[in-house]
């Protein structure tokens, strides 16, 4: 095991030398407007103090690497975020509860239900969050080099997290972007060690003329980690006092877990008319796209006797238990985009092609091959600025032929009811591979068909800007969902499930006291497809600028508070999450203190991490008789950690 101090010194020797360069190579460039016109001022004091947001570093232009031409302007995030540094904040969706609470583990609490996509999938979902993935990648146009590193630490130097990003336009026409994300917990969780590491980069040329691009993408991820079935009791209360076990369970202290990912990518667009990265009044372009990948997935644990009944019905020997699954993917695109728009604002976009992807996949025992051929079509219209329609399918027409995705909405932006969005959604998708078959330690422990899982979903949302208010709804039903019992074996529920999910959010602002509310309410007609009925997230807090308006300042209190539910477990031999009723969650309050402050690209914070503990003083009772802070998971098993303090800095550079 590295050691955790040596690591940080590393990192922070490396941010050093970084941090001289970008510096020493930014005095020799005068930002000046005659010089660059896209070059922003160095200093926030020339902007006019009436722009709060001008003491943040100013906007850049962003755009997605297979669509170029949708270009946004893209603003630092908020400085009321800026402390949220779990990886599963910046996550999209309404996954309120699914807080990681042990950084860097598989303890994920999901919202069940099908995914959207289909194809072919091998099934391992749970470390999601730590991926970059190279599909997602956004080129800046930065002119100037564009420099973005962060730490956040927590009570010890072995427990920390690190991201980086780098972004540069080379001339006109040639955007570089690399990006790193290092997980790392050796600290007060060591019988949960864990070491996730995330590289995404990519290169994109665009010559003189817009017609032709050419993109080459890299992406590799390594998830490592240790005894990842539970913590042991000394890692929190330790050995002396509390020698007796208490409630938490102590699973697999010897086991480990590897999921490696390793991505290859080579995108061509050519423009026969228009040009490849504007939306012209006409165009038509060519695109193409081919993708290698590979991925494997590695359990083992070589001493399970004393705790082997955590493995439910999965076979066992002297040797241990061991599970190696490996996939790796061809994947062949060719679209075609036509467009037109009006100088009015009223658009029309179609977008179609094949898409093959080769799968060759090993379960210890057993192998195969299967071969994916989508028929892809995208419709996008607009009507002056106010209207959007747009949807999207894919139909597979190779060996899992009864796959189909269809979905559409239709969006209204007006001044006075803001904006309205709704849509439909409808999909039939097969199981994946782990969900059919799984072969451990050389023994076939389950292998069986399902019928296909099929979504129909119903979404809606209102936004209205000037009174800082906004509500959604979700309503899906579900037929021949899979789930996995205690025991790590799948289930279809057969029946189909409503599940319904509201939910409202509103800011509120006196003087330079912000307040955040969102209420989100869920259910479901099945209890094998369960959630926390109630999910609240407050934010109380002043944000101001301090100094002669030079350094913007946030003081203020986070409270999520989750009612009471039996939470999912976890089975690291299949990675997948679990049914369990043994345990029940009571109210779970997650109350963080922040103090976060910023000043032309530089930032800090502190938080004080469940202070709700000492703020509601819950015990929970050892079996030695001894009193201790009462546990709360969002998976069981995967308890949230001690009150304690965290911090971390940023640093943004331009040129």
């Amino acid at each position: 095991m590295v050691n955790g101090r040596s690591v940080l010194f590393r990192i922070c020797s490396v941010f050093l030398i970084w941090m001289w360069f970008c510096v020493g190579a930014g005095s020799q460039i005068m930002p000046t407007k005659a010089r660059n016109p896209e070059a922003p001022f160095r200093d926030s004091i020339q902007v006019k103090r009436s722009v709060r947001d001008s003491v943040i570093s100013p906007k850049i232009v962003a755009y997605p690497v297979f669509r170029p031409w949708q270009k946004t302007a893209r603003p630092d995030e908020a400085l009321s975020q800026w402390h949220s540094f779990d990886p599963l904040d910046t996550q999209p969706g309404q996954r309120e509860y699914a807080r990681l609470h042990n950084v860097g583990t598989a303890a994920l609490s999901i919202q069940p239900g099908q995914r959207t996509a289909i194809g072919f999938d091998v099934g391992f979902h749970p470390y999601d969050p730590y991926l970059l993935s190279t599909d997602s990648i956004v080129f800046l146009n930065a002119p100037l080099a564009y420099t973005d590193v962060s730490y956040s630490q927590g009570p010890t130097s072995e427990d920390g997290i690190f991201a980086g990003t780098l972004a540069r336009r080379f001339g006109k026409g040639t955007d570089f972007r690399i990006e790193a994300l290092r997980i790392y917990n050796f600290g007060a969780y060591s019988h949960l060690a864990n070491h996730h590491s995330s590289l995404r980069l990519g290169i994109r040329y665009l010559n003189p003329s817009g017609k032709y691009s050419l993109a080459l993408l890299h992406g590799n991820h390594i998830i490592d980690q240790e005894d990842n079935g539970g913590i042991r009791t000394d890692t929190l209360f330790g050995a002396d006092l509390y020698d007796q076990e208490i409630s938490i369970p102590v699973f697999l202290t010897t086991a480990e877990t590897r999921y490696r990912i390793t991505d290859y990518q080579v995108a061509q667009a050519y423009a026969v008319a228009g040009t490849v990265d504007r939306d012209s009044l006409g165009r038509l372009v060519f695109f193409h796209r081919l993708r290698w990948q590979d991925r494997s997935f590695k359990f083992s644990d070589p001493s399970p006797a004393s705790d082997s009944l955590f493995y439910g019905n999965f076979q066992t020997d002297q040797r241990g238990i061991r599970q190696f699954t490996t996939w790796s993917t061809l994947t062949n695109t060719g679209e075609v985009l036509a467009s037109w728009r009006s100088t009015a604002g009223t658009s029309l976009s179609f977008q179609g092609g094949l898409e093959h992807r080769y799968h060759q996949w090993n379960n210890e025992a057993n192998h195969g091959t299967v071969n994916n051929i989508l028929l892809l079509g995208a419709l996008d219209m607009r009507w002056r600025d106010h209207v959007d329609i747009r949807g999207r399918t894919q139909i597979d027409l190779g060996d899992q032929v009864g796959s189909w995705l269809v979905e559409g909405g239709i969006g209204l932006q007006t001044e006075r009811l803001g904006d309205l969005k709704a849509g439909i959604l409808l999909s039939q998708r097969f199981p994946d591979l782990i969900q059919e078959q799984l072969v451990v330690s050389q023994r076939v422990v389950y292998d069986q068909g399902w019928l296909k899982p099929q979504q129909q979903s119903l979404f809606g949302s209102i936004r209205i800007k000037p009174i800082g208010f906004a509500a959604g709804v979700h309503l899906s039903l579900l037929t021949n969902t899979l789930v996995t019992t205690a025991a790590g074996l799948p289930e279809q529920v057969t029946e189909t499930v409503a599940v319904n999910q509201f939910w409202i959010k509103y800011h509120l602002k006196v003087w330079q006291i912000h307040l955040d509310n969102k209420v989100s309410y869920q259910n479901s007609s099945d209890d094998r497809i369960r959630y926390p009925e109630w999910i609240t997230r407050h934010q109380l807090y002043y944000d101001g600028l301090w100094f002669k308006h030079t350094l913007r300042t946030q003081i203020g209190l986070e409270a999520r508070l989750i009612s009471p539910w039996s939470p999912y477990g976890y089975q690291p031999v299949s990675g997948q999450f679990t049914l369990q009723d043994q345990t029940k969650e009571p109210w779970f309050p997650q109350i963080d203190g922040f103090f976060s402050m910023e000043r032309l690209g530089f930032r800090a914070y502190l938080q004080f991490e469940n202070i709700g503990r000492a703020i509601f003083g819950w015990k929970s009772t050892a079996t030695n008789g001894a009193e201790i802070p009462r546990q709360f998971s969002t998976v069981s098993g995967y308890p949230q950690p001690e009150m304690w303090m965290r911090w971390g800095v940023a640093f943004r550079f331009r040129g």
